[in-house]
């Protein structure tokens, strides 16, 4: 008992001396004061930014979908006249993801697509965009919804039907404000009906629009 109350009267004076000191130093004080609640509003803020931006991938992450892989068949590098040690491949068919599904325990869904730059036109305006032609799974796996009129279906796709999606940055370049559905497109040349405005899935995490693309089946493709 007697040990704790020399630590009470230590820390007493030791309190009252402080505040003396502060008291002594009226200005030197506020602007200490000052500093630590910058300090502490700044940790604030930069944790309140940082959980903002989180959570923003997060959710354009969700939009993607947060167990998608893609594999992308990509250009060999050259071997600089030495022999290649393993094989590199450069080409990639549609029954690749059926291969997938039959072999891969783990693959829920499976589909292929092929994507390419176009330019679309509808009357007297044109605007440039990405291509995808894909399947009904795909559009499944990429959380693709209509947010006006219809996705294309397996008939579309085994018919060759040339009808395609557009995503909300195609519809306000290329529209101005016109309801795209069941509307003409010509792509590259070849004429498309819309049978459908995508719902926006925004930006991914790389920075790129992915309502700035244009979906059709891939038989048709």
């Amino acid at each position: 008992m007697t040990h704790h109350r020399a630590r009470r009267k230590a820390f007493g004076r030791a309190l009252l001396l402080s505040l003396q000191l502060l008291a002594t130093h009226p200005l030197r004080t506020v602007l200490s004061l000052s500093g630590l609640l910058v300090c502490v509003g700044s940790l604030i803020v930069m944790s309140a930014v940082g959980e903002g931006a989180e959570r923003r991938i997060l959710e354009r992450l969700r939009s993607m979908g947060t167990n998608l892989l893609s594999v992308i068949a990509a250009p060999a590098p050259p071997a600089l006249g030495r022999p290649r040690q393993v094989p590199v491949y450069t080409v990639l068919r549609a029954a690749d993801a059926g291969a997938i599904m039959l072999e891969s325990r783990l693959a829920v869904r499976a589909a292929p697509a092929v994507t390419r730059s176009v330019h679309l036109r509808w009357e007297a305006l044109s605007a440039a965009t990405l291509l995808t032609g894909t399947t009904t799974d795909g559009l499944r796996i990429r959380n693709m919804r209509a947010r006006s009129g219809r996705l294309f279906d397996e008939d579309d796709d085994r018919e060759l039907r040339r009808v395609a999606l557009v995503g909300g940055t195609v519809a306000r370049n290329l529209f101005r404000g016109v309801n795209p559905v069941g509307r003409a497109i010509r792509i590259g040349g070849v004429p498309f009906e819309v049978i459908g405005v995508l719902e926006s899935l925004g930006t991914d995490p790389g920075g790129i629009d992915q309502d700035d693309q244009v979906l059709i089946p891939l038989t048709t493709a």
